[in-house]
Formats: structure tokens, sequence, C-alpha cells
């Protein structure tokens, strides 16, 4: 519990202080922000290994890695993003949102199909 709790501190202050002395500030802020929520969605999946939990906590960090990922891309290599426009999409020239729908679906599917069975008697 002792290294959770410094754990769970660092990235707090990552995420709510650090952000705060560098150029890129929204940026820095999705990074951390990206890097808190996949600590934390590594817990959860830790407390509760069910194959759906682990399924939507995939789903959930591969959202959270595009976050971090183009955030600290777009950092060191600057690019336009549109208003409302995906910022990693703005990049790679085709909507990567179109994926997440698909992942979104399938995992609507395995949970629905979960909780039925979970409700059977």
């Amino acid at each position: 519990m002792k290294n959770l709790a410094a754990g769970l501190l660092l990235l707090g202050v990552m995420r709510h202080f650090l952000w705060e002395h560098v150029e890129a500030q929204a940026l820095v802020w999705n990074l951390c922000g990206a890097l808190v929520i996949g600590a934390l969605l590594f817990q959860v999946w830790r407390q509760n290994r069910s194959l759906t939990v682990g399924l939507v906590a995939l789903w959930f960090l591969y959202e959270e890695a595009l976050v971090a990922i183009c955030s600290t891309w777009r950092i060191f290599d600057w690019w336009y993003v549109g208003q409302g426009e995906e910022q990693c999409s703005a990049r790679l020239g085709f909507k990567l949102g179109a994926l997440s729908l698909v992942l979104i679906g399938a995992l609507v599917t395995k949970v629905a199909s979960h909780d039925r069975a979970a409700d059977a008697p």
C-alpha cells in the first residue's frame, strides 16, 4: 500500500502541477492525464482480472496511449489540428476514431453477453 500511495501522489503531482512549467502546457496536461488514467486502469485490472474487465481496460489503455503518444509527438514535431479534429488523425491523415467505434461495438457486445451469462440461473 505504501508504494501505491507514493505512486498516486507522484501521478497527482504530475497531473496537476508539472505541466504548468512548460511551453506546450495543453499537450503536457493531456500526456500526464493519459499516464494517470493508464496507471489507474492497470490497478483496476490487477484487482479484477476478469476477461471482460481486461478487454474494456485494454481498449481504454489503447485510447490513452493514443493521447500520450500523439501529445508527445506533437510537442516535438508540431502539426496543425483543425477545430473538432482528432489530434492523431490530423497527423496520420485518416480517422482513428472509426477504429475506436468498431472496438467499442465489439466491447458492448462482449459486456452485454457477459451480463446475460451472469444473470442466467
